[in-house]
């Protein structure tokens, strides 16, 4: 049990390391952290052009292009869809404002019998926010130093990958080295079970996210959300955060559906009816059959997780506290395994 005990301490010692890493230089990390989990996700089908002969720079290469060529293209089909959308929305936000004073008026002369007057200061929202949010709005996204970093971080993350991608293999053979021989066997077995995890647990959860996206864009459409698709992409793409991604993805399209439908609650119902029926769908049949329970999560570990990861690095920190907490759960598998089958356990004392 005393050598697992060791590696286990050790790879918790280095997550920790990295976790307070994380917290200090998470910005400067971002590039990095990204370009590693490309070249981990592209080194299967670089290994696979190389048994065919090809040189593995041409393989890393031509695999670099193809991603920034598919993510080229999702990102021009979706953001001109979420640019008109939201145009949409600022402009149903004064009629809205509108509408909820009429409510609160007619609301507290029912339930108090007294006529609700609003100052000046409340009745000057409606065109400040129709003078001033669509400038506002328009210059964060002009913002050439938003721009800049955007694109900074994206070359640096490319040019990680790239050459990570080159030296995968030796790398983990570099790794390999420094662990003491007496350890090699119990490493491998680890690392293979992580592996083997989160290879199931990504697989599984682009398929889920894109069943979904599919689900709630069609729906959303054909109900006639003016932000119907890219609400519902929106929605069922960010469904990969537990519990964060459904309360952002449904609390954001009731919204707006309250904006456009306010005087017609059938759409609303309908709309709720949507999300349930989708988280319903994603929990009980989805989840169980595409994920499976070789992630072992319990609910409360990934709650933690999630609270601490958000944190630790905001919106950067919730992609990464599933897979850690998942490392974390295979680390703890392994020990109890190893201890409920040590003669500490076994023994039956004095």
């Amino acid at each position: 049990m005393r050598p697992t005990l060791n590696i286990i301490l050790i790879i918790s010692l280095i997550s920790s390391i990295f976790i307070g890493g994380f917290y200090y230089l998470s910005e400067v990390l971002q590039p990095f952290i990204f370009g590693a989990v490309m070249a981990y996700f592209l080194d299967p089908l670089t290994d696979k052009l190389v048994k065919y002969k090809i040189p593995r720079v041409l393989a890393a290469s031509f695999l670099i292009i193809i991603s920034l060529v598919i993510l080229s293209i999702v990102l021009l089909f979706i953001f001109p869809i979420f640019a008109k959308q939201f145009w949409n929305l600022l402009q149903i936000l004064p009629s809205f404002y509108d509408w909820f004073l009429n409510f609160a008026r007619v609301w507290w002369e029912g339930f108090f019998g007294e006529k609700l007057e609003f100052t000046d200061s409340m009745q000057s929202i409606r065109s400040g926010v129709q003078e001033n949010l669509s400038s506002v709005i328009g210059g964060v996204f002009v913002s050439s130093m938003v721009l800049v970093k955007f694109l900074t971080n994206t070359i640096i993350t490319i040019v990680i990958a790239f050459y990570l991608l080159l030296d995968w293999d030796r790398l983990v053979q570099f790794v390999e080295k420094l662990i003491p021989p007496r350890y090699q066997k119990l490493t491998h077995t680890l690392f293979s079970d992580i592996d083997r995890v989160l290879a199931r647990f990504f697989r599984g959860q682009m398929i889920v996210c894109s069943i979904l996206a599919l689900y709630y864009g069609i729906s959303l459409m054909l109900v006639g959300i003016d932000t119907g698709l890219a609400l519902g992409l929106f929605a069922g793409l960010i469904s990969f955060i537990p519990f964060v991604g459904a309360i952002l993805g449904g609390g954001l399209t009731i919204l707006i559906t309250l904006l456009q439908f306010w005087e017609n609650p059938t759409i609303i119902l309908i709309v709720l009816t949507i999300f349930v029926v989708g988280q319903l769908l994603e929990s009980n049949f989805l989840t169980p059959n595409l994920v499976g329970k070789s992630v072992g999560i319990h609910p409360v570990w990934l709650i933690f997780s999630l609270a601490l990861f958000g944190s630790l690095g905001g919106f950067v920190g919730l992609l990464f506290a599933v897979p850690v907490a998942a490392i974390f759960g295979v680390l703890i598998r392994h020990y109890l395994a190893k201890y409920f089958s040590s003669d500490f356990y076994s023994s039956k004392g004095l």
